[in-house]
């Protein structure tokens, strides 16, 4: 992994050590996930100016009504849709770690719930790259520009979110249905999918036409191509017309 910490200076050991921690636990195998997770717990409780940055967040937060919330289900399976609102999203993946870390809830079996993989270091490792790479990056965003950086959903034209949300959502539903391509290849596609609509935030749009180019090419090499064309179309279509790429 490149050195992303080159040009920090000494005095942000914080954020160091919070990043630090989340790409030691996105680098791991599921058998040392807990401890990844109490490993990064420990990091943000030990720095004030990390934990201060989700007290704000948790600030009003209903942990219960926004976990119910984001759980849909997507050919039969439950997933996750955590909320865009990055305020939001921080507390959402704060309180998880906690009830996993705190034993209140079970790691495995919530992997096997929202992220089932027949292997426990892809459930992990599909769970990592939802939740805690985009916690990693929106805590570093905030470190560096402040609690008034916060960016609301609106931050983006709601109208155009909503489109994309639409379009993904009957996406998923072809690939959960499809019977030609593998479990694999499905949860591939949910997770680029979440991906591309976590990326409507003006400091990470810029992630959309990568995100979308390797669903694109996810899509070109199985058997549900033909129908999955016409949707990626309008897709490539709504982001043109708005300018984002």
């Amino acid at each position: 992994m490149e050195n992303r910490f080159e040009n920090l200076s000494d005095t942000e050991e914080d954020v160091k050590a919070f990043v630090s921690a989340c790409d030691s636990m996105c680098d791991a195998k599921f058998l040392l996930s807990e401890r990844k997770i109490s490993d990064l717990m420990r990091t943000i409780a030990t720095y004030p100016r990390i934990y201060d940055i989700f007290k704000t967040a948790l600030k009003g937060y209903n942990r219960q009504a926004e976990f119910l919330k984001s759980q849909t289900k997507v050919g039969g399976r439950s997933k996750l849709v955590p909320p865009q609102n990055q305020t939001k999203l921080i507390a959402y993946v704060f309180c998880l770690l906690l009830e996993i870390d705190s034993g209140k809830r079970v790691l495995r079996e919530f992997l096997d719930e929202y992220f089932y993989h027949t292997n426990p270091n892809e459930e992990f490792a599909l769970f990592c790259s939802a939740l805690i790479v985009p916690f990693r990056d929106v805590t570093e965003y905030v470190y560096y520009n402040g609690a008034e950086s916060y960016l609301e959903d609106e931050a983006v034209d709601i109208t155009l979110r909503e489109a994309v949300k639409q379009l993904l959502q009957e996406m998923n539903s072809l690939v959960g249905e499809s019977v030609v391509i593998s479990m694999d290849t499905k949860q591939d596609l949910f997770l680029l999918a979440r991906s591309i609509e976590s990326a409507l935030t003006p400091n990470r749009i810029d992630l959309v036409k990568p995100l979308l180019t390797g669903y694109k090419n996810t899509v070109m090499a199985c058997l549900i191509r033909e129908k999955l064309t016409p949707y990626l179309d309008r897709l490539y279509r709504l982001f043109q017309m708005s300018d984002i790429f």
